[in-house]
């Protein structure tokens, strides 16, 4: 659980609020140089900083800014704070400890993510694998995800176009869905191929390439959820 990461967090952020307090003018380049640089050190610090306004922060060119900015942090950290600290969050989390998969045509990657979730203990969550129920297909995808703490989204190389190739129709749509749904920080992007052409809505987004490394910052950016994760297990 990662309660206590985001308490660590926090702390150096107020750490950091008494640092830009105890500042005066003569020092202040080089204090807003320490601060940013200590900001970046913190991986969790650096997510909510992104959620901000990243750009801005590093641009800011007094240390009013910067205090500003970091009161921000505090605020965003102090949300997943109470969303742990929720009385009902341990019987959500265990009863819903699932991600939903959106994938393509490539198989083997699909299998090689659900492996990743099943080692973890994480339900893998896959719609031809659900009941039907006699349920229309849009009805079914948005039930089933709405019971998932968060999404994969697999990007491959399906349907050809003049430029390369691109991801199936129903890959785009249900990524769109599950931002809309789950929050785009609840979301994870992999691209399984190089030559993909991403429309302009999701080009400017985050992604994992299946490189050497994938699986483990598939597992991180679980981690940052909440998703209670083992590293040695891949």
């Amino acid at each position: 659980m990662n309660i206590k990461k985001w308490e660590k967090a926090r702390e150096k952020a107020e750490i950091l609020l008494k640092e830009v307090n105890n500042s005066n003018i003569t020092d202040t380049l080089e204090k807003m140089d320490y601060i940013v640089v200590s900001m970046l050190e913190d991986e969790y610090l650096i997510k909510k900083l992104r959620s901000i306004n990243s750009l801005s922060f590093y641009r800011a060119t007094s240390l009013k800014e910067v205090y500003d900015f970091i009161e921000s942090v505090i605020v965003k950290i102090d949300d997943e704070i109470e969303f742990f600290n929720e009385p009902e969050y341990a019987t959500k989390t265990e009863k819903e400890n699932s991600v939903f998969i959106v994938h393509g045509h490539d198989e083997p990657l699909r299998l090689n993510v659900e492996k990743i979730l099943l080692n973890q203990g994480i339900k893998p969550v896959v719609l031809s694998d659900t009941v039907n129920g006699g349920k229309m297909i849009l009805e079914k995808f948005q039930e089933e995800i709405r019971k998932c703490k968060a999404a994969i989204i697999i990007y491959s190389a399906d349907d050809k176009v003049n430029d390369g190739s691109q991801a199936r129709p129903n890959v785009i749509f249900e990524h769109g869905y599950a931002i809309s749904e789950l929050g785009k920080d609840r979301v994870v992007m992999i691209n399984g191929s190089n030559d993909i052409h991403l429309h302009s809505d999701i080009s400017g987004l985050l992604y994992i390439p299946v490189i050497e490394d994938w699986k483990h910052r598939v597992l991180k950016e679980l981690d940052y959820m909440g998703f209670d994760i083992d590293f040695s297990k891949q």
